[in-house]
């Protein structure tokens, strides 16, 4: 019905379809990509690969955030280790795909995505809020590639399976899914831009917000989104990995019912570690990019260690 929808916006207003289509060409021509591009199926990646180091580390965002979200982080550590950020289909300088989008598709991409930028596991996986359930995933289904996991203010499966939810919560998701469905119905004429809503956060200059207007942004933010379910499913489901160490990062000024998810969270692992940054809210690689950083650090001390005892 959505895309009915979509189509017949697109016919009946097409002056604004065009100038959608205008603008979103000249910033995409304008704003030139930090990485590479690969083509993985029938859709190209965008990865940008930064820093010399023995150990890989490779970060996911959140819905409706991309590769630029890392770009501090990535600097920063320049010197300790091989870094790579990447765009999911249809965000930053990537490609789109017509399918459902859920954390074993973007998996899938990733998976084929390092392989075809030559980037050998084991990998450190850094994965943010939504991000964090797709790092979990690829550990689980492939635990022989992957050396760690650091989960930062990752969503949780507590926050979405019915098992696990009352009816504020599926209101709440409800009602947040009829504003990404909005975002995506009216993207396509331009409005989203007039009204000056792009689909990224505050926190990146204008430049790369203008890529936030992109009608793909929109489709990959309500796919992902009307999906999460099946993405909490995919991961609830898979076996947990122990061996693999684990560090998650919870916002301290998020409310009580998200910490108490990531609470929950924290105790399916029983090589973890759980560090409330009190001083933050759910951007925590945002607002306290230091503490992300010294994870990393201290999570490639401690693989180091392992690699030095050679644990088999």
């Amino acid at each position: 019905m959505i895309n009915v929808i979509r189509t017949s916006q697109a016919v009946l207003l097409f002056p604004l379809t065009i100038f959608q289509q205008v603008k979103e060409n000249k910033d995409i021509k304008r704003i030139n990509p930090l990485g590479r591009f690969y083509q993985i199926g029938n859709h190209t990646l965008h990865v940008n690969v930064q820093g010399d180091g023995k150990h890989t580390v490779v970060f996911d965002s959140g819905l409706g955030s991309f590769s630029l979200d890392w770009t501090h982080i990535q600097h920063d550590l320049i010197t300790d280790a091989v870094t790579v950020s990447y765009d999911r289909a249809g965000y930053g300088w990537s490609q789109r795909v017509n399918r459902n989008t859920t954390s074993k598709e973007c998996v899938g991409d990733l998976r084929q995505l390092l392989r075809e930028a030559g980037l050998k596991p084991p990998y450190l996986l850094v994965g943010h809020s939504f991000g964090g359930l797709n790092m979990r995933l690829y550990a689980q289904m492939y635990p022989d590639e992957v050396s760690g996991l650091i989960l930062i203010d990752p969503t949780s499966e507590y926050r979405f399976l019915p098992e696990y939810t009352d009816s504020e919560r599926r209101s709440q998701y409800f009602g947040a899914l009829r504003l990404y469905k909005l975002g995506y119905a009216l993207s396509i004429i331009g409005m989203t831009r007039m009204f000056k809503r792009p689909v990224w956060n505050r926190y990146l200059s204008k430049n790369y917000i203008a890529l936030g207007f992109r009608k793909s942004a929109y489709e990959a933010i309500y796919k992902g989104y009307k999906n999460i379910e099946v993405s909490c499913r995919e991961v609830a489901t898979q076996n947990l990995v122990d061996r693999i160490p684990v560090t998650i990062l919870s916002a301290g000024k998020m409310n009580d019912s998200w910490k108490n998810d990531q609470k929950k969270l924290a105790k399916l692992f029983s090589n973890s570690r759980h560090i409330y940054i009190e001083d933050s809210y759910h951007n925590i690689h945002f607002e306290r990019p230091d503490t992300v950083s010294n994870a990393i650090r201290e999570m490639i001390d401690l693989l180091v260690i392992r690699e030095g005892i050679n644990f088999t």
